[in-house]
């Protein structure tokens, strides 16, 4: 097996996409991440009448800084440290669309679970009623924020938008896709190897047989020989 293949088996399984096009959902719910055209590809979806509402949740967190980081790079934010990933994340928003008084944020949660608990106590407050919610994340949590999100809300019809899905090329080691604010080659590797620890569900990870964050994610054989590979070639990288 070549490393991008076993890197694109992996990015597959990740960056599941369930979205339907046909589909117009009560929400759209962006979680903050270190990419910051999430966002924006986000709410391209809700400006084009494919939700009715539009939430992003994130607080302060472990990509913040990350965050921060990339949107220097072209925006003179005031105060920018200040800002949740939420703030950040409509700021960019607004540049490039104009102001949208719409938009809700949810400023407090610092990890996934967070991220939906508190996104249902904001719905709840501002007497929101949803049945179907569209998930968007960064392309590798987007696996665990669906589980996440079942896990806290299973009544709930959760589907997931996957805002591109990374490619490594065949030569050397480089991902093709041209994304503002994509990963480092070293944060690449790390989020992949951390995110499928997270999701295999054992004493390790953080489903049913693990930390208990999550429903079960059942993992195909190709992908866990894909993933063990990985980590024999790439493993002190691993995110903890």
């Amino acid at each position: 097996m070549k490393d991008s293949q076993a890197f694109n088996l992996l990015n597959q399984f990740l960056a599941i996409n369930t979205y339907d096009e046909k589909k117009k959902y009560d929400l759209i719910l962006v979680l903050g991440n270190a990419i910051a055209e999430t966002g924006l590809i986000a709410y391209q979806l809700y400006k084009t009448g494919h939700a009715y509402h539009f939430m992003i949740a994130g607080g302060k967190g472990h990509t913040t800084d990350i965050l921060i980081n990339t949107i220097k790079e072209k925006y003179d934010i005031k105060d920018i440290t200040k800002r949740s990933e939420a703030e950040l994340f409509k700021y960019l928003i607004e540049e490039n669309y104009g102001v949208d008084n719409t938009i809700l944020l949810e400023k407090e949660s610092t990890n996934c679970g967070e991220n939906i608990q508190f996104a249902f106590k904001l719905l709840k407050k501002e007497d929101i009623i949803v049945k179907n919610i569209l998930l968007v994340h960064d392309p590798l949590i987007q696996r665990r924020i669906d589980a996440t999100a079942r896990h806290y809300a299973p009544h709930i019809n959760f589907d997931n938008y996957r805002c591109f899905l990374p490619v490594v090329e065949n030569i050397g080691f480089e991902l093709k896709n041209n994304i503002w604010g994509l990963w480092s080659k070293e944060r690449y590797i790390s989020l992949l190897l951390g995110e499928m620890k997270r999701v295999i569900d054992d004493k390790d990870g953080y489903g049913p047989n693990g930390k208990q964050y999550i429903e079960h994610v059942e993992v195909p054989q190709k992908i866990l020989a894909a993933y063990r590979y990985i980590f024999f070639r790439y493993g002190k990288y691993q995110r903890k």
